[in-house]
């Protein structure tokens, strides 16, 4: 079987394109899986995030040290997962000075 398999060190650590290997639907599948389903925003992934293929983006500005944290960003990840490819969630840490 032919098939399109990309690794990363995040999430569901692979995904698999089956089907359908036109241009867009690669471009597609790749846009839509090369990033967490959270990003954090910082200076690395600023120009991945604002240069990607997912034009809508939502922002969410949480302390990453609140004890409800870890809550939040696993309650976020399942909604991004309903959205994947469509919206890219966008983690902003207000306890880094530089996002204050």
């Amino acid at each position: 079987d032919e098939q399109i398999v990309l690794f990363k060190d995040f999430d569901e650590k692979k995904n698999e394109l089956t089907e359908d290997f036109t241009v867009e639907k690669i471009t597609e599948f790749i846009a839509g899986n090369s990033l967490p389903l959270i990003v954090d925003f910082n200076h690395d992934t600023a120009q991945k995030i604002f240069s990607g293929e997912i034009k809508n983006h939502l922002l969410f500005f949480l302390s990453h040290k609140a004890d409800e944290y870890p809550a939040q960003k696993e309650m976020a990840q399942g909604i991004a997962k309903d959205y994947k490819g469509q919206i890219l969630f966008v983690s902003i840490d207000t306890d880094e000075e530089d996002h204050k």
